[in-house]
């Protein structure tokens, strides 16, 4: 359950509701069945190999052909890895983010990020009709890195679930005795060793309030970091590892927070901030990427990579939570509120109707 897929969904859902007079057909490798048969959406199964390569084959050669004779009039591809490099219809490419190109993760293969991002995604987006991205920054990025048009990209951002839809318009206020919340990966990018050593400052200075981490650790990351926070001096009590939960508890898991505390090197779009935002928590980043995009006045930005900054930035959050609950709750959920799969859906439409305009034209 990504952050994508969750927005893909967010997205479909969303696109099934409006009045759209276009036909959406959904283009799978395998079945996906369960919900989504109730959207109403039609359904093509184009069967992907399980061998080296296979992935480039599905992409590049059997989607292009079955989208040659399905006659539609545009393809949507709603992520960037291995979008087809030409097809016989307009396409539409969503960029979420470029964070393979600009950070080096042990799940990420150099040899796999040159060839789905310097060669193949680089390819299709010069030959792409257009191209949506999710933030700002991600479009500047992509005007950057690829040098495509900046008339050929637009930015659309994500909506809330509904679950946080409804979560954003119920009155509450944080809880500022509750925990200093994280919720994401251990992954390089995430940076949780700086949230980590700005925890142990805070420690050191007398903040009360516990640290609590809704991590996929992966093998072995796990007593890793336990060991890192005993060399901080950390106390173990004073770190909460939480489980996975459903996205009905997760509401539960930030209502119960004091802030969420988000250090990112970078994102795309930072989902996380929305629904802790949703659920009325002040939430504190650095102020780099998509973040400033996603929070802005709804929280605290750190400009400054270092444990004592984003110490100093927790501090000021706790005291938000604390001194202004009410006003700090219905700030970031105002600003979570702006974020709507409706307002997505039809922007998105839009591009449709411009992209096909243009070919009719």
């Amino acid at each position: 359950m990504s952050g994508v897929r969750v927005a893909l969904e967010g997205y479909l859902k969303a696109l099934s509701k409006s009045s759209s007079r276009h036909t959406c057909e959904l283009i799978y490798s395998k079945p996906l069945g369960g919900a989504w048969e109730r959207y109403g959406f039609a359904e093509t199964i184009i069967p992907r190999g399980s061998g080296l390569g296979s992935g480039l084959y599905w992409s590049q050669v059997k989607v292009p052909r079955a989208i040659k004779a399905m006659g539609v009039d545009l393809v949507h591809w709603p992520w960037q890895v291995l979008p087809p490099v030409r097809t016989a219809v307009p396409l539409v490419i969503s960029v979420w983010d470029l964070a393979p190109l600009a950070y080096r993760e042990p799940r990420w293969n150099a040899v796999s990020v040159i060839g789905k991002y310097r060669i193949i995604l680089r390819l299709a987006l010069r030959n792409a009709s257009h191209i949506i991205t999710h933030s700002r920054s991600t479009a500047d990025e992509v005007i950057r890195r690829f040098g495509v048009p900046r008339r050929k990209v637009s930015t659309t951002y994500p909506g809330l679930d509904p679950l946080f839809e409804k979560e954003a318009m119920t009155p509450s206020r944080p809880d500022s005795g509750g925990p200093i919340l994280y919720i994401g990966t251990n992954t390089p990018r995430k940076n949780l060793r700086l949230l980590l050593r700005a925890f142990a400052i805070l420690v050191r200075q007398g903040v009360k309030n516990d640290l609590a981490l809704r991590v996929n650790f992966g093998n072995g990351g796990e007593e890793a970091f336990a060991k890192a926070a005993a060399e901080m001096r950390v106390p173990r009590h004073r770190i909460e590892l939480m489980p996975s939960v459903g996205r009905g508890e997760l509401v539960n898991t930030y209502r119960s927070a004091a802030v969420l505390a988000f250090p990112s090197l970078y994102e795309g779009f930072g989902l996380p901030l929305l629904e802790a935002m949703a659920c009325g928590l002040p939430v504190v980043a650095l102020n780099r990427s998509a973040m400033p995009e996603v929070i802005g006045d709804a929280g605290v930005l750190v400009g400054e990579n270092s444990p004592g900054a984003f110490a100093e930035g927790i501090v000021e959050a706790i005291r938000l939570s604390s001194e202004n609950g009410k006003e700090t709750a219905a700030r970031a959920k105002a600003r979570a509120a702006r974020f709507r799969w409706g307002t997505a859906v039809s922007k998105t439409l839009s591009v449709y109707e411009q992209v096909t305009g243009q070919l009719r034209g």
